[in-house]
């Protein structure tokens, strides 16, 4: 009885490690086919409708440096109006779900459920997630038809909206009792160096005020997005991802030592207010250090 269940555990153990083999080749061959597919597809579709248009920009952009920039894609109007829905779904979050909290402390994920939001916070700053559920305008801008053309185009993904993120982030200037304090200059929300995928993926966001480089400007490693050296952390975040073991126990965050290959190509967000910038989610990015006054953008996730 005993050697019949032993030898049971036996096979059971051998096939376990036979799905393991079979996934991890699988995630491998998906990682470089996934690649390829995306360079063949982007390339294609800049040769078919050119680089002048904004089609064409947007995806040799995104082809050759991970990111490309629309100059006063919304109007000083529409950004207005942004604003006033943003701080409107700010302003009305029940003071019972973060009166609990002291300014300093560090909120992950809060789930505000009248506002189907959810908060991330630090000193001096805060996202709240998921805002366009709040209908309406939001609800009107997360589904832009050229942001949503351009996601089809990079992730090979059919999406009807994308999910919005108001960030808002100051130096104690701003007097807001749901965002208190001010911006740690060694602590920032999304202040290390990452990726936020390992496959090809499209995010975007809006500049809601003038940012300057004292503002702390969103910052992106120009062609890192493509950049082979990165391929072990990209191929350990796909292996997470499928629930297999990595040798890497949070591959999508990179060294600050890494910043050093990229030294003359970095670029910093300093927008005018309305600018759109467009970007690869496998690039490697941060928020760069806010040194005075604010910053504030809405974030469109796809």
């Amino acid at each position: 009885m005993w050697l019949a269940k032993a030898e049971g555990l036996k096979f059971q153990n051998m096939f376990s490690k036979l799905i393991i083999f079979f996934k991890s080749k699988f995630v491998f061959a998906s990682f470089f086919v996934g690649e390829w597919l995306w360079k063949l597809r982007l390339t294609v579709l800049i040769l078919f409708v050119g680089k002048k248009n904004n089609l064409g920009k947007a995806l040799n952009g995104l082809k050759t440096k991970g990111y490309y920039v629309f100059d006063g894609y919304f109007s000083i109007n529409e950004v207005e109006e942004i604003k006033k829905n943003c701080y409107n779904q700010l302003n009305s979050i029940p003071d019972n779900y973060l009166s609990k909290y002291n300014s300093d402390d560090y909120i992950e994920n809060l789930e505000i459920k009248e506002k189907k939001i959810s908060i991330e916070r630090m000193s001096g700053s805060i996202k709240l997630k998921n805002i366009n559920q709040s209908g309406g305008y939001l609800q009107k801008i997360s589904q832009n038809f050229f942001l949503l053309s351009l996601s089809l185009i990079q992730q090979c993904k059919l999406a009807k909206k994308a999910l919005l993120i108001f960030s808002l982030s100051h130096d104690g200037s701003l007097k807001n009792n749901k965002v208190p304090g001010s911006v740690s200059k060694k602590n920032n929300i999304a202040g290390e160096l990452h990726f936020d995928t390992y496959y090809h993926s499209l995010k975007a966001y809006v500049a809601l005020n003038d940012i300057s480089q004292e503002n702390g400007p969103f910052a992106y490693l120009e062609g890192s997005s493509t950049d082979n050296s990165l391929n072990y952390n990209f191929l350990s975040s796909a292996r997470v991802n499928h629930d297999l073991k990595s040798d890497i126990q949070k591959p999508h965050q990179i060294s600050e030592n890494f910043k050093n290959n990229y030294e003359d190509k970095i670029f910093y967000g300093i927008q005018k207010k309305g600018d759109l910038v467009i970007m690869d989610t496998k690039g490697i990015h941060f928020a760069s250090t806010l040194n005075k006054g604010q910053r504030e953008l809405l974030w469109f996730y796809y």
